[in-house]
């Protein structure tokens, strides 16, 4: 598809630094994707699907380095896949060594493990639509169906208050080929 649309920006799916990467590697990899924070809302508390946590890594870089919304409070990470809390840990401390300062945090970080408690498998299939959206089988239907459930009710009551207190960080949608397509013939 790049070869047919000259000067597109590649980004690859499933991919992260290798695991010899220096820090300022790792820093540069996670920089694209910290950026994004800057199109958060003023929430007060952010929900995250963390699987490989790639996405989770530069989320926590960007809050801390760009910053936060000054409301924020509390961000949820959903745990979909083994759990990553010391892979993260290493590459927040990484980023932090390569960016010369340690990279700030005022607001609270809770793990809800759902693949480790035996709730889902980072292998299982969970569609879900709710409001015209058809979410990420993968990633955000699993955390939909818990933010659903009376756990994740109680968990996150913002959520279903719908007052605009909590935002659920999208890590991507389910390609639709047909959508491939049109851009391939445009």
């Amino acid at each position: 598809m790049r070869d047919a649309r000259p000067g597109a920006y590649l980004v690859n799916y499933g991919i992260t630094t290798e695991a010899d990467a220096t820090p300022s590697d790792i820093e540069a990899f996670h920089a694209v994707g910290a950026a994004q924070v800057a199109n958060l809302p003023n929430v007060e508390t952010l929900v995250m699907p963390c699987g490989s946590a790639n996405t989770t890594v530069s989320a926590l870089y960007g809050l801390g380095s760009i910053g936060a919304p000054a409301t924020l409070g509390r961000v949820v990470l959903v745990g979909i896949g083994p759990n990553r809390e010391e892979w993260i840990d290493r590459r927040l401390e990484a980023i932090s060594e390569a960016w010369g300062h340690a990279i700030k945090r005022p607001f609270s970080v809770e793990v809800v493990d759902l693949h480790t408690a035996g709730v889902v498998r980072y292998d299982e299939s969970v569609p879900w639509s709710s409001d015209g959206i058809d979410f990420h089988p993968t990633y955000e239907g699993k955390v939909m169906r818990w933010l659903d459930s009376p756990h994740g009710r109680r968990t996150v009551p913002g959520w279903h208050r719908r007052d605009g207190s909590t935002c659920l960080w999208v890590v991507g949608s389910a390609p639709d080929p047909r959508v491939m397509e049109a851009a391939l013939l445009s």
